[in-house]
């Protein structure tokens, strides 16, 4: 089984070059591993179908079943209202969750959205969300070894210690600066010879290279701003539209219920708007990270590769998790209680509702998760035809009237200058969504599988069918991907024991 997969590998490898083989690799080894993940998450979404109607849950036994001592927090409507006294005394009334516009609410009309939680919230959940742990563990362990067998095939064992030569665009740069200086100052540009060709090699100073990288550095914290700017402008929008449809609404129909309706429809758009906001800001930063990389003039392209990756992924680490973060482990902790509330101005911080965060937490995945998903492979087939559709529209035919081969070639896209990048970036946020918040939505994995699938032949169609063939390159490994990949595992135990804790 492995020598044949291997095998299939490997036409990739001789086709396209040994870095476009490893992604294949790893991309086929992690839909691989994501099949029986998809499994286990399917069977704990079953299970949570048969808790629905059972009292397994003690929240949902409090808020449906179990009505307690009667807490009266506006004492005018006994004097008032004799048939309200009586729901009183069997039913839990709750403060108002505005403060102008909105009247107080019954504990139990809370109680179909709380059964609703126990689909993911339940026992299931914390066994599928420790397994996932030790998945992704065991998914690098068994990379790591699949990655050497492909090294030792391929002959590329220690490539980039010993063969990568420099860019050329790093020795040209170079070049042009050691032209303006004195020349009494070019020993500092000057390497050991390669041990290889023995061709003296040129490298950049630390005092020319550290201030552009500490320039990168403010810049990547100023977009990271911009980001949880975005998160605070969604929560601003969340309690607004609450505080305008509550009243309106509960006048109209004079049922507490509304609260509920209100803040499912928040929630879903502005998990929507949320977003959008990742993929304009995700789109805006490619260009701005791959300037900042072109100035600091990284020697070889591995280093390039590296510096750019880190960049992607740390601003996307942001981008995508910051508001997922959030609704798991701060939000509905700061907002204060009857009487002192935490405000925004004139408005009350949003606070979680009877049955907690879970569901909001859960939308707010799905919604990000499947919407990203389904946006990038849209965006990914459908530009690179659109484009040979008009370069075809712009190319005038041969006397005969047909295209002949060369024309066909001709018309094909070049590879964009990110390369692999923002493939590997799409399969680690992925990743980030499976291995850390799997207890939240655990048909997670059974998605990502869905999507790999896809997306594995939607790669295949691109550099076959709508691409030029690009420049094969080495490479003796997947680069910093590993690391990062190895990063959000250890963050998955972490985020795994204090999201159970919460």
């Amino acid at each position: 089984m492995i020598n044949c997969v291997l095998e299939h590998i490997t036409y990739f490898r001789n086709y396209f070059g040994e870095k476009v083989g490893l992604y294949f690799g790893f991309l086929g080894h992690y839909t691989t591993w994501l099949f029986l993940f998809a499994i286990i998450g399917l069977i704990i979404m079953i299970y949570g179908l048969t808790t629905l109607t059972l009292n397994r849950n003690p929240i949902a036994v409090d808020v449906c079943l179990e009505p307690r001592s009667t807490y009266i927090f506006n004492e005018s409507i006994l004097d008032n209202d004799a048939t309200s006294s009586s729901q009183l005394n069997t039913t839990f009334y709750m403060c108002p969750i505005c403060d102008t516009g909105c009247d107080f609410w019954y504990f139990q009309d809370e109680c179909t959205v709380t059964r609703t939680i126990l689909l993911f919230d339940n026992i299931g959940t914390v066994i599928l969300a420790c397994l996932a742990s030790v998945w992704a563990v065991l998914l690098l362990e068994f990379w790591k070894r699949k990655q050497f067998i492909l090294q030792h095939e391929w002959s590329v064992l220690g490539y980039e210690e010993v063969e990568e030569r420099p860019r050329i665009a790093f020795e040209s740069k170079i070049r042009k600066r050691m032209k303006k200086e004195n020349p009494r100052n070019h020993h500092k540009y000057r390497l050991q010879p390669n041990p290889v060709t023995g061709e003296i090699e040129l490298e950049q100073p630390l005092s020319q290279f550290l201030p552009k990288v500490a320039v990168g550095v403010v810049g990547i914290l100023y977009m990271v701003l911009i980001v949880i700017a975005i998160v605070i402008g969604v929560l601003l929008y969340r309690v607004g539209i609450a505080f305008v449809l509550y009243g309106p609404l509960s006048d109209a129909t004079g049922s507490t219920f509304v609260g509920t309706g209100v803040n499912l429809f928040t929630l879903a758009t502005g998990a929507l708007i949320q977003l959008i906001g990742i993929l304009i800001l995700s789109f805006i930063y490619r260009f701005f990270a791959i300037k900042l990389t072109d100035w600091e003039n990284h020697r070889t392209q591995s280093e390039y590769d590296d510096a750019l990756i880190l960049k992607y992924y740390t601003f996307e680490f942001v981008n995508y998790y910051t508001s997922v973060f959030y609704v798991a482990f701060f939000k509905g902790r700061i907002v204060g209680y009857p009487g002192n509330y935490l405000r925004i101005g004139p408005l009350r911080l949003g606070e979680c509702a009877t049955y907690g965060c879970f569901l909001e937490l859960t939308v707010q995945l799905v919604i990000i998760l499947i919407g990203k998903q389904i946006f990038q492979n849209v965006l990914e087939i459908g530009v690179p035809i659109v484009k040979n559709l008009w370069k075809k529209c712009r190319t005038s035919l041969d006397d005969d009237g047909v295209f002949t081969r060369w024309e066909k070639d001709y018309i094909l896209n070049q590879e964009n200058r990110f390369g692999l990048i923002p493939e590997y970036l799409e399969l680690v946020v992925q990743y980030g969504f499976v291995s850390m918040f799997v207890a939240a939505f655990p048909l997670a994995p059974l998605f990502a599988l869905l999507n790999n699938w896809v997306e594995i032949r939607l790669d295949a169609y691109k550099y076959l069918v709508t691409q030029k063939r690009p420049v094969a390159e080495r490479a003796q490994d997947i680069g910093a991907w590993y690391g990062l990949l190895d990063f959000v595992s250890k963050l998955a135990v972490v985020d795994f024991k204090t999201c159970h804790c919460y």
